[in-house]
């Protein structure tokens, strides 16, 4: 557990703290602050230790030799300078035989400073002066780069490096021990986290966070290796050292008979240095620099324990092929993740750092849990941890805001390589979103800390293994799924199709693609009408004619005529109605004796699309055949073909702990719509007697009901899926957006509860062709953003929408009513469970969106239903303008009493001021 800041020790972090002031002065921005006092405080840091360490050698050699130390002997100079080398903590020639630090040479007026202050850091060790950044060569490495940021503070004006210098050479750490050390720089660590970190990818790990992690590690060392013999710790992205201090001061704390190294690698060149510089004064720590995924230099070790706070979200392009060559076993090509984030990496590299009885606690965000599709990599690398290794013990969802800079959620994995017994095949998922309490002031974005009863109730949770409050136990297979492949002969409603593929030919066609026609004899187009453009521009223009049609329809003379709804699919021949099919006429190039013609293929064929289902997943092979049988016996009434199944494995928290907001029961509504009638009565009196008569109606809009049915339906009504009643759904366009070009497209502002606003489009350039078109009646779905992800609206026009609108297209108009207020009363029950992401930029899962359960009635009552709503509901609106005038009414009278007061045209002489009124 990280210690806690003490009264002293708060003294001398806010100490260091103000020497900031200065480079504010110096019109430095914040964000930048952090650059020019990491150095100073590694070198006070440096400097206190090797003071303590002069004291601490000079008194040894009084009490073994009996005789005082004269820094004057040569013999004794040696035997402390041999000493400081044999220790390897640093050593400053000057500082550990004179005792002359940064504050002597801050005593020396005058001169050149910047060149004072610079011989006296080159008389430090090599390593020292690597790691502070000093004598670097051009295009070498700088580290904490205090060469440059001192002389970059002694070339500005009024010259701040002097300055700067003396308030840190004022400030005494030798009276603070190593951990108290470590306390202070994990204060002032936290502060910079505030003010520099900018991407969700720089995490500085909050204390709280850490407290809870090493918990759990401490608890899973209790109940496995136990308190004794070796404990080797490993941070792979170590950033300061903070996280894997933190948990070798809990193993150390809980377990004092415990060996505990500690071993971390960092790439980011100051932080590694300031890590480097702690792990001097720490037993048997040691820190590395350099790419941990490309150049793993603990490659050969294996760790007890293992904690980290990779980075989110940073795209890993740039070393692809390496890892992609890598030859360690650490990554496995059919486990990359996509090149935008690549979290797994970590989680894969920490997977095969575990030793046998190796443990882990470390922290994603939660791409990491839901991202990639099945056999994928994200998804494969998921399978891998939970089914293949069964190292995965628990899954921590985090509150919000718990870190400086980011307000998505995070969640803590907990590895185990020796679970126990009653473990296996178990995961076990822990709500703690709603486990902290709020911090005041906040801190950035964080404004929520997890306490310490809270961290004590979440390390309950987990060691109790068991279903609880916010626990889900889940067996392996509940977090796998089959996506099953098919192809589908589609049918109408009636059950009907067309049988088989059959070309049309004739002597004369006509073929009709919307009001455009093309005359096609004996298969081949008619050239004439097109005038002097080349055959493969009328090849191309016939060609998106046929693409773009709404309705497509060939007339064979002497023959049938056959038109087919390219929205629906709906074929007729003649004047009968033949169920679904495809008619499809496509133009090439053909050559005949020299000449370029134009070939015209006219077929009449079955409608075939490939379709998915997820299906729950069992590892008995037997069971889980059945599974997917029994599922599409159950949900897939058309003719199918299997094309294939992938496992796929995706941890969900939305589905398993729901956010659903409560439905009243109307009566309840109606006594609360009551009371509120009478107390806007009452108010009503008060300001007529005293100001106007002012009259005003006011009622309550009244919850319908829940996205889903809650206890049993009627009977007579059928559990059928919206995918049932749906012709397609799709995204919408990516538009090109421009200003003044009498074009809009909808985005998710349209979209508000029951309406859709029209003033909340957006201009941009001319859309064509069918992506990101709606029809009438089409429901519009916002299926992107959090917050807003699930709203819908049935709109009564055409037009376009943008890729952050789905839109809905259903079979029949009635179901289309039905449909959109079945979704519409409470939208946070899809965002709730078919949200993907863990940003803003959360997105609807369309495949699983459409698989959802929903109570049907037969069309009839369809029809009265939503006639009933449209009735019930226009009267509500109604009363809602009554309220909204109301207010307005109410607001200007507001305005109006406080204009007529102060400017006197109310004689208030004869009023008397109650005794408690405040006297000018």
């Amino acid at each position: 557990m990280t210690k806690k800041i003490g009264a002293g020790l708060l003294s001398c972090a806010d100490k260091i703290w103000e020497t900031a002031d200065t480079l504010r002065g110096a019109g430095i921005k914040a964000s930048e602050w952090p650059a020019y006092m990491m150095p100073f405080f590694a070198l006070m840091m440096l400097e206190s230790r090797l003071r303590r360490f002069r004291q601490a050698r000079i008194e040894e050699f009084r009490t073994e030799v009996a005789s005082n130390f004269r820094i004057e002997d040569p013999s004794h100079m040696e035997w402390l300078e041999y000493a400081a080398k044999a220790a390897n903590k640093g050593n400053n020639r000057d500082l550990l035989l004179h005792g002359k630090g940064l504050r002597e040479t801050c005593l020396v007026p005058g001169g050149n400073f910047l060149t004072r202050l610079l011989t006296h850091l080159e008389q430090y060790d090599p390593d020292t002066k690597r790691l502070l950044g000093i004598g670097y060569a051009q295009g070498h490495a700088k580290f904490l780069d205090m060469q440059g940021k001192a002389s970059d503070l002694f070339s500005r004006d009024n010259c701040p490096l002097f300055p700067f210098a003396q308030k840190w050479a004022s400030i005494d750490l030798t009276p603070f021990d190593n951990s108290e050390i470590t306390t202070i720089e994990e204060h002032i660590k936290r502060k910079w986290a505030d003010i520099s970190a900018e991407t969700a990818g720089e995490q500085y790990t909050p204390s709280d966070v850490i407290d809870l992690a090493t918990a759990i590690i401490v608890e899973l060392r209790r109940e496995g290796s136990g308190g004794t013999g070796i404990a080797d710790v490993y941070d792979m992205a170590s950033g300061g050292g903070n996280f894997l201090f933190a948990t070798e001061d809990a193993l150390r704390e809980a377990f004092p008979e415990l060996s505990v190294r500690t071993r971390g690698q960092e790439l980011n060149d100051a932080l590694y240095a300031l890590a480097a510089i702690e792990a001097r004064f720490r037993e048997d720590a040691r820190i590395e620099w350099g790419n941990t995924l490309t150049n793993d230099l603990f490659l050969h070790d294996k760790f007890d324990a293992i904690v980290a706070n990779p980075p989110y979200g940073v795209d890993w392009k740039d070393i692809k092929k390496t890892l992609e060559l890598d030859a360690s076993g650490r990554f496995d090509k059919n486990r990359m993740p996509p090149t935008p984030d690549g979290q797994l990496l970590f989680l894969q590299h920490a997977a095969f750092h575990l030793s046998e009885t190796g443990v882990a606690t470390i922290v994603h965000s939660g791409s990491t849990l839901f991202s990639g599709d099945a056999g994928g990599g994200e998804s494969e690398t998921r399978r891998f941890l939970i089914q293949e290794q069964d190292i995965v013990e628990a899954i921590i969802q985090l509150p919000r805001n718990e870190f400086f800079n980011t307000g998505i959620h995070t969640y803590l994995w907990v590895l185990n390589r020796a679970k126990p017994t009653n473990r296996k095949g178990f995961v076990l998922l822990i709500n703690a979103e709603n486990c902290f309490t709020k911090i005041k002031p906040s801190l950035n974005q964080k404004t929520c800390a997890i306490d310490e009863t809270n961290r004590a109730r979440i390390v309950e949770a987990f060691c109790n293994f068991a279903d609880g409050p916010i626990t889900r136990k889940l067996r392996i297979d509940a977090l796998l799924y089959n996506k099953v492949e098919l192809e589908l002969w589609r049918h109408d409603e009636l059950g009907r199709a067309i049988g088989k593929s059959k070309k049309i030919e004739g002597e004369k066609i006509a073929v009709h693609f919307d009001g455009d026609v093309f005359s096609v004899g004996d298969g081949l187009l008619d050239l004439a009408p097109f005038g002097e453009i080349t055959i493969k521009e009328i090849v191309a223009q016939f060609n998106e004619a046929a693409r773009s049609a709404e309705q497509t329809a060939v007339d064979v003379k002497g023959g049938p005529v056959y038109r087919r709804n390219n929205e629906t699919g709906a074929i007729v021949i003649d004047s009968l109605e033949k169920g679904l099919g495809v008619l499809t006429a496509k133009a090439k190039i053909a050559k005949s004796k020299g000449l370029e013609l134009v070939k015209v293929d006219i077929v009449l064929d079955r409608l075939v699309e490939k379709d998915s289902e997820i299906v729950a997943y069992s590892e008995d092979e037997t069971i889980n055949n059945q599974l997917i049988a029994s599922f599409l016996a159950r949900w897939v009434p058309e003719p199918w073909c299997m094309l294939g199944t992938k496992t796929g494995c995706e941890i969900g928290f939305n589905p398993l702990f729901p956010k659903v907001s409560e439905i009243r029961m109307i009566k309840d509504i109606l006594k609360e719509i009551a009371a509120v009638e009478e107390e806007m009565v009452q108010l009503e009196a008060e300001i007529a007697a005293n100001l106007s008569d002012v009259h005003g109606a006011a009622a309550r809009p009244i919850a319908i009901s829940e996205f889903e049915w809650i206890g049993a339906s009627p009977s007579h009504w059928s559990i059928e899926r919206i995918k049932d009643h749906a012709l397609d759904m799709q995204r919408g366009a990516q538009p090109q957006y421009a200003d003044e070009t009498g074009h809009f497209i909808a985005n998710q502002a349209c979209l508000s509860t029951y309406s859709f606003r029209p003033e909340k489009r957006k201009e941009c350039e001319p859309l064509t062709g069918k992506k990101g078109r709606y029809l009438r009646r089409d429901i519009l779905i916002a299926s992107t953003g959090e917050g807003v992800l699930g709203k819908c609206v049935l709109v009564d026009h055409e037009g376009y929408a943008d890729s952050h609108v789905s839109i809905l297209r259903l079979k029949h108009q009635q179901t289309a009513s039905f449909l959109n207020y079945l979704l519409s009363v409470n939208y946070e029950l899809i965002n709730s469970r078919y949200a993907k992401g863990s940003t803003k930029q959360t997105e609807l899962q369309r495949e699983r969106f459409l698989a959802h359960p929903i109570s049907v009635p037969p069309k009839e009552e369809q029809i009265a239903i939503t006639a009933f709503l449209d009735r019930e509901l226009s009267k509500i609106d109604a009363q809602l303008e009554l309220i909204n005038r109301f207010s307005a009414l109410l607001k200007e009278q507001r305005k109006s009493i406080i204009y007529e007061a102060v400017t006197g045209k109310i004689d208030l002489s004869s009023v008397e001021p109650p005794a408690n009124a405040p006297m000018a």
